[in-house]
């Protein structure tokens, strides 16, 4: 009887080299697709922020100047520029300080103010905007009395069906002058100072700041905000980085560039000034204040 003899057939060497290569091949691809999609991600994320960083803090800035000076006493600043120095690749970021009645508040006597009160009571009005130490103008409308006091805080109540707003003025910040009770011949409006500068509260985030009527604690406004440098042009035609307090009330035009970053660095990118993995754009607008020339 004859035996019958099966024979096995294996993998040659040939064959699992070339599976191994295709496998490494294959994975490359992978891992290359992978890697190019995640650089295509870190970019987009920063461009993203970048973007909304930067465009929110160059509009909020050109709203303020433009309305810079807007409802106030000839007698107060109605702009602060302050410029510093830098170098192409280290600028310094510039500051500026606005005054104005941004909330618009105005409004009119309602209780009879007394030489010698540290308060004063007003009709409410909706769009009041408090903020600590702002100021508060008393004026009768043709100009003959007028005086400026400090708002230490207030509160509102509800008396003779009436909305009423208390303001409070520090101890030795007194009326000076006797003004009748319900009256639409006095005026009542406020008006703040706000700075705008760049600090680094948190290590790696700089901020634009803003600080308002002179508190020592500032409010974080936008972050990663890296610089910020303004130009005024004058009547004359004339562009300067500091003008002086003569100047102020010539500036006809004031140019803002505003500088984002993104938040965190890029380890696939290299910025060809500064030298560092940071993704930066700069924004700019110009802008015409209109309340200044009055100063």
């Amino acid at each position: 009887m004859k035996s019958k003899i099966a024979f096995q057939t294996g993998v040659t060497l040939l064959e699992a080299i070339t599976v191994v290569v295709l496998s490494s091949i294959i994975v490359m691809l992978t891992v290359t697709l992978f890697l190019s999609q995640q650089k295509g991600y870190v970019k987009d994320e920063a461009n993203a922020t970048i973007q909304e960083n930067g465009h929110q803090a160059l509009e909020a800035l050109v709203v303020k100047l433009r309305q810079t000076g807007y409802m106030l006493p000839d007698t107060f600043k109605k702009l602060e520029p302050y410029n510093s120095a830098g170098s192409s690749t280290s600028p310094a970021p510039d500051s500026v300080a606005v005054w104005g009645n941004f909330s618009n508040f105005t409004t009119n006597f309602w209780y009879t103010a007394t030489q010698g009160n540290n308060w004063v009571i007003l009709y409410y009005k909706p769009n009041f905007d408090f903020s600590p130490m702002m100021w508060l103008w008393l004026r009768y409308r043709d100009g003959s009395k007028s005086e400026v006091h400090r708002c230490e805080n207030y509160t509102v109540i509800t008396f003779m069906s009436k909305t009423l707003l208390i303001i409070w003025f520090p101890s030795g910040d007194v009326i000076g002058n006797t003004y009748p009770a319900e009256s639409t011949y006095v005026i009542a409006s406020t008006f703040v100072r706000e700075m705008y500068k760049i600090q680094t509260p948190e290590a790696g985030h700089p901020t634009l700041m803003i600080y308002r009527n002179y508190q020592p604690g500032g409010l974080e406004f936008v972050r990663d905000i890296e610089d910020m440098q303004l130009t005024y042009k004058l009547a004359n035609g004339s562009i300067i980085s500091n003008p002086g307090t003569s100047d102020i009330k010539n500036i006809v035009e004031i140019n803002v560039a505003i500088t984002a970053r993104a938040p965190t660095p890029d380890p696939a990118y290299k910025d060809p000034v500064r030298g560092d993995r940071y993704r930066r754009k700069t924004f700019t607008s110009s802008v015409k204040p209109y309340n200044l020339s009055t100063f």
